[in-house]
């Protein structure tokens, strides 16, 4: 497996740039979408993070709370017309995410939880 099979695409890196997500990884785009890995975790302003499965399921609570109840972060895998996907929920969401890959999927979500308030940034870089 190739590093670039675990990383985000540049859309969610990009995405998760905008939304202010600390730009701390060792795999990185530069503004021409070109992929590149470096030995030092840095934010250099003009590049993206693209950030690793693992990287995100740190940046990923647990648990939230909705609607007065805990909804518990669930993971699966399934196959679907010979390809496998990974599918991200919260129990209590009525959003069920999916994506061929791991990362994208994992960055989807955290992307939902952002923009639809039911994670604050500062949670994300605390693991609150």
């Amino acid at each position: 497996m190739n590093l670039q099979e675990i990383v985000i695409d540049f859309e969610y890196a990009e995405k998760l740039k905008e939304l202010k997500v600390k730009q701390e990884s060792l795999c990185n785009y530069d503004d021409f979408k070109h992929f590149f890995y470096s030995s030092e975790v840095g934010n250099i302003p003009e590049n993206y993070s693209a950030f690793t499965s693992d990287e995100l399921l740190e940046m990923l609570p647990d648990y939230i709370e909705f609607n007065l109840y805990y909804s518990w972060l669930k993971i699966g895998k399934y196959k679907k017309h010979n390809n496998y996907y990974y599918t991200v929920i919260y129990d209590s969401l009525k959003e069920n995410i999916e994506d061929i890959k791991f990362s994208n999927a994992l960055a989807k979500m955290l992307i939902y939880l952002i923009e639809n308030s039911l994670i604050k940034i500062w949670e994300v870089y605390y693991n609150i």
